[in-house]
């Protein structure tokens, strides 16, 4: 994977890359169709652009072209965490009053997981119960962007029309989405 230091070249080095060590791979698509019942009933986001140097890469375009050193994922995990309980839960909470939903009202909520501790936290800070979680981290690690998808795949045999899935999708510069959806 191109976004990870295979090499660094001291501890401090190390350190700024280690979120990257914690990546999986995997790939996702999600096909839409439009349905009479159900579908995609609410999508909400936020960006806190403030923190957009908390972790990410860097480099691409002209300003810092692949294969220097702004090709790496860089960041601090304790330093993503600790944005995440500063921007909070507004968006799942705006959701929730919004739509009027209650955790209890979804079969799964599908969730960006970055490390088993940070999920952990996203759940004692959002009150989601556990057993609505799709938890892949253990086995996949940080899939990123898939992560939603795959989590869908691995439940969606077992929905039956009306089963709604919150969708919460986590993203660097503080970036956080919900989408709920209902199946048809």
């Amino acid at each position: 994977m191109g976004a990870v230091r295979r090499d660094p070249a001291n501890l401090a080095e190390f350190r700024e890359s280690f979120a990257g060590y914690t990546f999986g791979d995997a790939g996702a698509a999600v096909v839409l169709e439009a349905v009479d019942r159900g579908g995609i009933l609410d999508v909400d986001g936020e960006t806190r652009s403030e923190h957009w140097a908390v972790g990410g890469i860097f480099g691409g375009g002209s300003r810092h072209p692949r294969g220097d050193e702004h090709t790496y994922f860089r960041g601090d995990g304790n330093e993503l965490r600790a944005v995440f309980e500063k921007v909070g839960t507004s968006v799942l909470d705006r959701m929730r009053h919004r739509t009027g939903l209650e955790w209890t009202d979804f079969r799964h909520v599908l969730v960006h997981q970055v490390t088993l501790p940070n999920l952990e936290r996203f759940v004692e800070m959002s009150g989601v119960p556990e057993d609505r979680l799709v938890v892949t981290v253990p086995e996949l690690g940080n899939i990123a962007s898939a992560s939603l998808g795959v989590q869908l795949d691995r439940v969606h045999a077992n929905l039956s029309p009306g089963d709604r899935v919150l969708f919460v999708g986590l993203g660097g510069g503080m970036s956080i989405m919900t989408m709920v959806w209902e199946k048809s």
